[in-house]
């Protein structure tokens, strides 16, 4: 297995391995994973991604988790003794040691001959948690629905609280370079919540900008893979556009009160290859802010399906696609035919090559793909 299908294959039995814990009625659209509960775990988030900016959207109702990464967020630094200069000598012999099963011995001589020194070559890491802080601690959320539409690349949340009913969209534009959130509910002037970053592990700081934009500047550093002192800078910067409502700023969080809907636009960039990363963050922040929220998505769909539906399956249909993924999970472990679950299973596949990795992406796939929630990198 090579590391594109590893990570494919990982990445899909990680989501569709969690635990059902209720039953909601679900949309028609059969090339969709869905699920009843917000996500516990990383490996249960859903993940968009634009081949350079991936994010993983946890559903979550007291707080809403979207874990960031960015192709190039790595630490170390360029190196030409990185090089192994005996693997080319020895390439021959491994191989035929492999094909006449001396497969101890061609391990042995893998790990001697083929792994690049480690130096300072450093190694990619998660950015950090866009984290989204709402007043309903102690709420049981109904209709609860958490949903990745694999032919849009869009990840929907909804629920109700109440007689009020909210939504999340999410999703990852290539041609415009951000990721955009939308929030809506349908009372108005019922949305409120916090907003702040979260950078883990990696030495970042957090600032407000015009009482509308959160601003991370942070540094790709770790002592595992490289020296502590070096990786790339990366810059974040998320803008809050609400309609209706207010949002103020303080101490390194955004509030916003009283909206009837609010869009986030989110830009990552680093400065690989001497990139100017703050500049490039404006930029796409400026040229998103200037479309409408229905503008960024329809574009962002018509790129997504130029390839996705360039490939369709039909294995059959047992009537039973309104199950959550997770419960139709379930029945084909235990012997049942599920056939648009091997549909699905085949399309997210797909799904999570093309949202990793596109035609302008700054670096090639690595093992977990654009999505890192730094276990690998441990």
């Amino acid at each position: 297995m090579n590391y594109v299908s590893a990570t494919v294959s990982v990445s899909i039995l990680g989501m569709m391995l969690v635990t059902h814990t209720a039953v909601a009625e679900a949309h028609s659209s059969p090339l969709r994973l869905w699920y009843a509960q917000p996500a516990e775990r990383w490996m249960e988030a859903l993940p968009v991604g634009n081949g350079r900016v991936g994010a993983m959207v946890f559903g979550g109702v007291e707080t809403a988790r979207i874990a960031l990464n960015e192709a190039t967020v790595w630490s170390g630094e360029p190196s030409d003794r990185h090089e192994n200069p005996g693997t080319r000598e020895h390439l021959a012999e491994i191989r035929n040691a492999f094909f006449e099963g001396r497969y101890e011995e061609a391990q042995g001589m893998c790990g001697k001959y083929m792994l690049g020194r480690e130096l300072n070559y450093g190694t990619h890491l998660p950015m950090g948690d866009l984290l989204l802080r709402f007043d309903n601690k102690g709420a049981e959320p109904g209709d609860y629905r958490r949903e990745l539409d694999l032919d849009q690349a869009l990840a929907h949340i909804s629920y109700a609280l109440g007689k009020t009913h909210y939504s999340t969209d999410v999703f990852c534009s290539n041609p415009d370079q951000v990721l955009v959130v939308r929030l809506d509910c349908d009372t108005p002037g019922g949305l409120g919540f916090e907003l702040g970053f979260d950078s883990g592990e990696l030495p970042a700081t957090v600032r407000t900008e015009d009482n509308d934009t959160l601003i991370v500047n942070g540094n790709a550093y770790e002592k595992k893979h490289s020296n502590g002192k070096t990786g790339v800078v990366f810059v974040g910067r998320i803008k809050i556009i609400p309609t209706g409502g207010s949002v103020s700023s303080g101490d390194g969080v955004l509030k916003v009160a009283d909206a009837d809907s609010v869009v986030l636009l989110v830009a990552i960039n680093t400065n690989y290859r001497n990139a100017d990363a703050a500049a490039l963050c404006n930029s796409q922040i400026t040229a998103a802010a200037e479309k409408t929220h229905e503008q960024l998505r329809d574009v962002h769909v018509a790129d997504h399906q130029r390839l996705f539906r360039r490939v369709s399956l039909d294995l059959g249909d047992t009537g039973v696609e309104d199950l959550p993924s997770d419960v139709l999970l379930e029945r084909l472990k235990s012997g049942a035919e599920v056939p648009q679950l091997i549909t699905t299973f085949f399309q997210y596949g797909r799904y999570l090559l093309i949202a990793g990795s596109r035609e302008n992406s700054p670096l090639p796939l690595n093992l977990q793909g654009i999505w890192n929630d730094n276990l690998a990198c441990n």
